[in-house]
């Protein structure tokens, strides 16, 4: 899935793109969406984005974003919580995207 910054607006959560809040930190919830993406077709976590009631996407922001980072890349190379059966992860998998809320 190809995910273009300037089509915000269009997307909707689905199989393949997952929005989380991440407003204290990465959820509990994010390891199980990774597990389920990496066990199927692959897809897009969201942080710092939140779901309205219509479906709609909207940005809620992030605090701290290198130690959200960190922590995440931290967690995915640990082999106690994540399996290394995964060789295709890379650092240049996760982008940082700046989203200007429209108020």
């Amino acid at each position: 899935m190809k995910f273009n910054i300037r089509e915000f607006d269009q997307y909707r959560e689905n199989n393949r793109l997952e929005v989380k809040r991440a407003k204290d930190g990465l959820p509990n919830s994010l390891w199980d969406t990774y597990s389920s993406m990496a066990n199927c077709y692959g897809g897009i976590i969201l942080l710092g984005v939140d779901e309205k009631s219509d479906g709609s996407l909207v940005s809620t922001g992030l605090k701290n974003v290198e130690k959200l980072r960190k922590d995440f890349w931290n967690t995915i190379n640990n082999t106690k919580k994540e399996s290394r059966i995964y060789p295709h992860r890379q650092r240049a998998d996760a982008q940082r995207r700046h989203l200007r809320s429209k108020k």
